[in-house]
């Protein structure tokens, strides 16, 4: 329930006060029991969002729905895996998400096109609004040793070597993606 209709209930009771008319208090005792409990709803459902606060999350809203997208959320979760990794200093990474790169040990490309004259990423860190509208290129896509849509396919997507389903609704994930099994395919 939204603050416009807190704004509207308290509008009404302020109005029935400044017209002079005598109030029941019985319906200002149940107006305000109304309103506790609305408020301890809203408390509740921002209680249960956390770390999350932006990204919608209702009690009303089914698990398999969800209506935004992740924007850098679980980013620090997913180095965290990484940076706990064996040889993390000497790994590289892309992902779709530049915010990743500042918790990150290693190297980390931060740019759309990738040059495969350099360093190619050992993993790649994806996220749905990522998979949605921020595909990676190579720079180069003759000298490319797999095709872009190979990475964003069901199969590779469906088998990350890491995951986090955002407020566990599975639409909304981070997933980190070895290269090797992508070679592998």
């Amino acid at each position: 329930i939204g603050l416009n209709i807190i704004f509207t209930l308290f509008t009404r009771r302020d109005a029935i006060y400044l017209s002079g008319r005598q109030v029941n208090h019985v319906s200002t005792t149940l107006f305000f029991i109304f309103l506790t409990i609305i408020f301890f709803i809203q408390g509740v459902s921002v209680y249960l969002s956390a770390p999350y606060y932006f990204n919608y999350q209702s009690i009303f809203l089914p698990k398999k729905f969800i209506l935004t997208d992740s924007w850098s959320y679980s980013t620090f979760e997913a180095t965290q895996y990484l940076n706990s990794l064996p040889n993390a200093k000497d790994l590289t990474i892309w992902s779709d998400r530049k915010a990743i790169c500042y918790y990150f040990v290693g190297n980390c490309i931060m740019r759309r096109k990738i040059d495969t004259t350099k360093n190619l990423p050992d993993y790649f860190i994806v996220t749905r609004r990522g998979v949605l509208r921020h595909h990676f290129k190579w720079l180069d896509p003759l000298s490319a040793p797999y095709s872009v849509d190979t990475v964003y396919s069901k199969e590779i997507l469906n088998n990350p070597v890491w995951q986090l389903n955002i407020l566990d609704r599975p639409k909304n994930y981070i997933k980190i993606i070895k290269t090797q099994d992508i070679l592998n395919q």
